[in-house]
């Protein structure tokens, strides 16, 4: 995801991927550069949700899961993208952006913090000094 330059955020694809495709895909809508996702010549609309082809594009496994059937596929993506981008997801993408948290629900989170990776509901800025003087 990218949003006043480059900024990228660790996505669980099964639970938050759709979402990041509405956010990014009404991107210039919501910024008033389009009236329509399909408008803005760097989007993957028109290839998500009309079947279009580019060679350098290939379609994520979240996506192909939406149908085997591509114009069923194509359907149901449009129809994700029909609804207003919910305000909480967009909140929960803008944060984990924002912060460079992982996208993700709070057990797949867990397991991330296994690995040392940030939970998003963690406290921004350094931590304490708790050593005594």
């Amino acid at each position: 995801l990218w949003e006043g330059g480059y900024k990228s955020s660790l996505v669980q694809a099964d639970s938050f991927l759709s979402k990041c495709h509405h956010y990014i895909e009404s991107a210039p809508v919501r910024d008033g550069l389009v009236s329509t996702p399909g408008e803005y010549c760097w989007s993957t609309y028109s290839i998500n949700a009309f079947g279009s082809h580019h060679d350098s594009i290939s379609p994520h496994i979240e996506y192909t899961n939406l149908s085997s059937k591509l114009s069923s596929r194509c359907l149901k993506y449009r129809e994700i993208l029909s609804t207003p981008i919910n305000p909480t997801h967009y909140d929960l993408i803008s944060r984990a952006l924002r912060y460079g948290h992982p996208l993700a629900d709070s057990e797949y989170e867990h397991k991330l913090e296994i690995f040392g990776l940030k939970k998003i509901s963690g406290k921004i800025g350094r931590p304490k000094n708790n050593t005594v003087k």
